[in-house]
């Protein structure tokens, strides 16, 4: 938990740093619209500012962060490797070519659901943007067969990106 708030913190302060970029034709300030949809459980959701993610050089790993639009929510994905593909939700204890999902309905209640099954596909990379999609079963703790469960479908991204060492 506290290497994730250290990850969330820098990541703010990275996005402070990015905020604007001047547009190569007018020189003016570029438009680009981020979001990160999804479905839970058939209902259509998006996140409630704007979306970014962070590739850690030296881990090799991709956090991206979307907060939902109640304060406590968040939807968070760990994509262990930073090239295009399509990479499954899996205990591999090496955490090499996977990915680590958290959908949090409200952080203060216990509400973490966490992805046992599915893929998020990294379709583009580029050095402000990532783009994709993902997809993926979840249940609300890590290995209780009785744990409620939510299916998050037709998700989409296309977020705020930077690289750090």
């Amino acid at each position: 938990m506290k290497k994730h708030l250290t990850l969330l913190s820098f990541c703010l302060i990275a996005l402070l740093f990015n905020s604007c970029k001047k547009g190569s034709s007018d020189g003016g300030v570029e438009a680009v619209s981020y979001y990160m949809t999804f479905k839970v459980d058939g209902v259509a959701q998006s996140v409630a500012s704007t979306p970014y993610a962070v590739l850690h050089k030296d881990e090799n790993v991709i956090y991206l962060f979307g907060p939902l639009n109640n304060q406590n929510g968040a939807f968070t994905i760990d994509i262990f490797s930073s090239q295009l593909g399509t990479y499954p939700t899996q205990q591999d204890p090496t955490f090499k070519n996977n990915v680590f999902m958290e959908y949090y309905t409200d952080y203060g209640d216990g509400s973490v659901y966490y992805g046992r099954s599915g893929t998020v596909t990294i379709t583009e990379i580029t050095s402000t943007t990532l783009s994709g999609t993902f997809q993926f079963t979840a249940t609300n703790a890590p290995s209780n067969s009785l744990a409620a469960t939510k299916t998050i479908t037709e998700g989409k991204f296309k977020v705020k990106f930077s690289t750090v060492n």
